[in-house]
């Protein structure tokens, strides 16, 4: 009787107890790193780190945190720690050369977001693609289009490519090309645009409107628009132009051109010497 309960006890010293612990360490490890990840992440929201970067710095404590409380629990189970390091290095090694595209666009996220580029929310062209930020994860970049459609682009995809941030500067300058008959007076057609462009309300003083004629076309007589706006009222200021310039032109008389050929012809004049 005595030998099994000593064996009972022997049991449970080397493995319920550690069982038991395991439990208990697993249960409240997962809690605390809940609550430090909690309190890490309201912290870096009181920052002024971009929403890209506090993101990924969650990411990457998130998975540290958590390979800390698995190595931990091998410990209380017995398993060596040395070992344990090995064996996920050797598993690391391995899912590493299986899957190096995906590293490859981790590392790429990683540099998109030490760089900084962009933030979330911006106008970007990248890859052929373009849309507003909306997220940047370890894998791939969000983008929303202009007609709600959401685009993941990998991020080695981004980071090899050229990146054009339309919202990186609050002002941009805004380029339209009028088009005008060649009977009309350029200095009337000049007036008309440029006049139609200070009106609008969202175009900035200064710098000041720019009308210059811009070039002779086959049937027209081309005028170059140069407006500076705000990034976020650029399209809504084209539009607007485009519009605008169009009624001041029939108001002032003057004619949109449109493709058309014309024809004459020479009468020969015959010498006279000899005749």
């Amino acid at each position: 009787m005595s030998s099994i309960i000593e064996s009972i006890s022997t049991f449970m010293e080397r493995s319920g107890f550690s069982i038991i612990t395991l439990i208990f360490v697993a249960v409240f490890g997962l809690i605390s790193v809940r609550c430090i990840l909690k309190m890490l992440k309201h912290s870096l929201l009181q920052t002024s780190l971009d929403k890209l970067l506090i993101k990924f710095v969650m990411t990457i404590a998130k998975i540290f945190l958590y390979v800390l409380l698995l190595l931990y629990c091998f410990t209380i189970v017995g398993i060596p720690l040395t070992g344990a390091v090995t064996a996920l290095s050797a598993i690391t090694l391995a899912i590493g050369l299986a899957i190096q595209d995906i590293i490859a666009g981790v590392a790429s996220g990683m540099m998109l977001v030490a760089i900084h580029p962009f933030k979330v929310g911006d106008f970007v062209e990248a890859d052929g693609n373009s849309g507003s930020v909306k997220e940047v994860n370890l894998f791939h970049t969000v983008l929303t289009t202009s007609d709600n459609k959401q685009v993941m682009i990998p991020n080695k995809n981004i980071f090899s490519s050229e990146i054009v941030n339309y919202s990186y500067n609050d002002k941009r300058r805004l380029d339209i090309i009028f088009g005008a008959d060649y009977d009309c007076n350029h200095h009337d057609v000049i007036k008309v645009i440029k006049e139609t462009a200070e009106k609008h309300p969202l175009v900035l003083k200064d710098p000041a409107v720019m009308v210059r004629l811009s070039e002779f076309k086959d049937s027209e007589i081309a005028y170059l628009c140069r407006v500076w706006v705000m990034s976020s009222d650029y399209w809504t200021v084209k539009f607007d132009l485009q519009e605008q310039v169009l009624d001041a032109y029939a108001k002032n008389g003057l004619e949109m051109a449109y493709p058309q050929i014309t024809l004459s012809y020479r009468e020969k004049k015959e010498a006279e010497d000899g005749r």
